[in-house]
């Protein structure tokens, strides 16, 4: 995970100017209160040496964490990351499960100290640095080359050749597809959310994801109804993007019958421009997405 995040991580946000933690924190579709009253609140001058941190972390975190020798120097920058992810972002439970998996490099002796280990601390094997190595080399091979394999598969469904085949197909049978590539090559620029206007049969209007009337305010993320972000609401329009699944997901689950049926359907996108370490800008109306869909 760390390896290939860091590696798609390729962005002027990340390299240059060194946006992207502020970026990230400020993303409508997993920001926190807490996370986006950091970012309005430091200072700029601290968020690129933030960002710069978080990409060297990255790229260090797997060759350190492989020996005991070093681990402990890796350790706690990685608990800090993860610790602070949970805090100021909603990331639903990634954060605790991978400190769940760090604590299981902590060593033995930390546990019994503070007590929740009781001794004798049983002795572990041997360091198998070795042969843990060629297995994470392997891994970050067969990541690599069938993330290209996709992008070689031409237009007519067609591969190039069949090693190229091949490998795809044992990428997909060992199940590597997983693609982690956490804000690369670098977090929007701008943020948004959708608002879902549906005219029912008895002239009223209301909308879809929030169940109230439509309104410009940015969704609360304490809201139940901002789960739906996970589905499109973080995604602007594109031509034959999202939006259109999203609006017959919507149409399905809401159109009912009777006064309470959805007539028409219109799904808005507001969006925020953002200026590195400025405040947001107000919102703004940019398109309606899709002209009216009749149930």
């Amino acid at each position: 995970i760390y390896l290939s995040t860091a590696w798609q991580k390729t962005g002027p946000a990340w390299w240059g100017e060194g946006s992207a933690v502020w970026f990230a924190l400020l993303d409508r579709a997993t920001q926190t209160d807490a996370g986006r009253w950091l970012a309005l609140t430091l200072p700029g001058w601290l968020w690129p040496p933030l960002t710069w941190s978080v990409l060297a972390l990255e790229f260090c975190a797997a060759p350190l964490l492989l020996s005991r020798r070093t681990r402990f120097l890796v350790l706690p920058p990685l608990l800090a990351l993860h610790t602070s992810m949970w805090v100021l972002m909603d990331l639903g439970s990634f954060p605790l499960v991978m400190l769940a998996g760090l604590s299981a490099l902590v060593p033995g002796a930390f546990w019994q100290r503070i007590g929740w280990l009781s001794p004798p601390v049983r002795v572990s094997p041997p360091d198998r640095g070795g042969r843990v190595l060629v297995w994470v080399l392997v891994c970050f091979v067969l990541t690599v080359v069938g993330d290209h394999a996709r992008r070689f598969r031409a237009d007519d469904g067609a591969w190039p050749n069949r090693i190229v085949e091949n490998l795809a197909r044992a990428y997909y049978l060992l199940g590597v597809e997983a693609h982690w590539g956490m804000y690369s090559p670098e977090p929007l620029r701008q943020t948004g959310w959708w608002v879902a206007a549906a005219w029912r049969a008895d002239g009223t209007v209301v909308d879809l994801i929030t169940g109230r009337s439509p309104t410009t305010r940015p969704p609360v993320a304490t809201d139940p109804a901002a789960r739906l972000r996970w589905l499109a609401l973080a995604h602007p329009p594109e031509p034959d993007g999202p939006q259109y699944a999203y609006r017959n997901q919507l149409l399905a689950r809401r159109a009912g019958e009777g006064e309470s049926g959805v007539e028409a359907l219109a799904l808005i996108w507001l969006h925020e421009s953002l200026t590195p370490f400025r405040r947001p800008a107000p919102p703004i109306w940019t398109a309606c997405s899709m002209p009216s869909a009749r149930c």
